[in-house]
């Protein structure tokens, strides 16, 4: 079974450009990120999937919070698009397809 760490930002420096405006967009060091360990699950069984991408989708939302920090109706649109955008370039850098069955669900 391979493991694997994957770093999580939000969706990418395009979608952080667009939702956390100027500060964020100028360096990519600056990009708020959060690392996520699937090693303790198997991404090929459902139940394994299923815990994965629960740590995905915490991990984004993380992210995406990081970047705001008013709670407007656009603000709000902005981190949903932001955490759906990071959930889906995760779950397709991992390309299962367990995964990509969880995903769909969701």
């Amino acid at each position: 079974m391979k493991r694997h760490i994957y770093t999580l930002a939000a969706s990418s420096m395009i979608a952080v450009a667009m939702f956390a405006g100027p500060a964020v967009a100028g360096s990519a060091l600056e990009a708020p990120a959060r690392t996520v360990d699937l090693s303790t699950f198997d991404v090929n069984t459902e139940d394994g999937a299923a815990n994965i991408y629960t740590r995905i989708e915490k991990a984004a939302e993380q992210v995406c919070h990081m970047t705001t920090n008013t709670r407007s109706l656009r603000e709000q649109q902005n981190i949903e698009t932001c955490v759906a955008g990071a959930v889906d370039a995760a779950v397709a850098s991992i390309d299962s397809a367990q995964l990509e069955a969880v995903h769909a669900k969701s």
